[in-house]
């Protein structure tokens, strides 16, 4: 019998946005055990002042409710800002389709332009808690 490993979540937030854009990354299995860890990410996220987030999702391996609540959350905490998800995949783009999400969540399926690549500078990321 094969066995499944699940892979842990990380999420990647930069310092700062660049002029109001914020470029955070996302992997792994995203699922119950991680709303802490996003829920530290949201703070983080809000006081770069970024007033776009671009969240890449392309690596994320499990997509469900979770993220769907760090989502709204994300944008309670910031007024008048939207989130786009980068890169969704089938699953995502499912999960986001059957719910009736705030306007300010869009889809794409690539990096925009404005994808701002890892800076160099110290850096701030959420890792799962040891278990």
């Amino acid at each position: 019998m094969a066995s499944m490993s699940a892979e842990r979540m990380t999420i990647d937030v930069p310092a700062t946005s660049r002029a109001g854009v914020l470029c955070v990354r996302m992997s792994g299995d995203v699922d119950l055990s991680d709303n802490w860890d996003l829920s530290l990410a949201t703070p983080r996220i809000r006081e770069t002042g970024a007033h776009t987030v671009f969240l890449d999702v392309g690596p994320v391996t499990f997509f469900g409710s979770t993220i769907v609540n760090f989502l709204v959350h994300l944008l309670a905490a910031g007024p008048g800002s939207r989130v786009v998800l980068c890169r969704p995949s089938p699953m995502a783009r499912r999960v986001v389709g059957a719910l009736s999400l705030p306007s300010q969540i869009t889809l794409r399926s690539d990096l925009p332009p404005e994808w701002i690549d890892p800076l160099p500078s110290p850096r701030k990321e959420v890792q799962p808690l040891p278990t």
